[in-house]
């Protein structure tokens, strides 16, 4: 079969694109979330974080706790 330089740009780039989605998916599906050892990446406090909903480290927990419960007693 022979092919055409068209057609080896299309298959190569279809590929390509093939190859990032796959290691995409898998880096997606394989990242360590937050774990018992893990620490916070960012420098600051629980209060500037957007990931404090669902962050389980114990700092992020205890900010949790207090300062939701107060947003829910005020009237």
């Amino acid at each position: 079969m022979k092919t055409n330089r068209r057609t080896f740009i299309k298959s190569l780039s279809r590929n390509l694109l093939l190859a990032g989605l796959a290691g995409m998916s898998g880096y997606l599906v394989f990242k360590n979330e937050n774990s018992e050892n893990d620490t916070c990446n960012l420098n600051f406090t629980c209060k500037n974080c957007n990931r404090v909903k669902s962050c389980n480290l114990p700092q992020a927990v205890d900010f949790k706790k207090n300062n939701y419960q107060k947003e829910t007693k005020q009237p």
